[in-house]
């Protein structure tokens, strides 16, 4: 059963040329590493699953997708 989830973020700008995944080498880009802590007594599938759906959610998705900024 999960009994406590933790996620903890680092961020920082690095300079793009040689960032791992960089698709610029001018300017920065910005680096997160993310760690995700599940808690509980979880079968090996069970974690398996639960990583796999934080991948999916709608923030994982905004900040590795393209972003489109519109001021009006």
């Amino acid at each position: 059963m999960l009994d406590r989830v933790e996620v903890r973020l680092r961020h920082e700008k690095v300079p793009a040329a040689g960032a791992p995944g960089a698709t610029r080498v001018e300017g920065t880009v910005d680096h997160v590493e993310l760690e995700l802590i599940l808690g509980g007594d979880l079968a090996p599938e069970e974690e398996r699953r639960l990583r796999e759906v934080a991948h999916r959610c709608p923030v994982h998705r905004a900040l590795t997708g393209e972003v489109v900024i519109v001021h009006r």
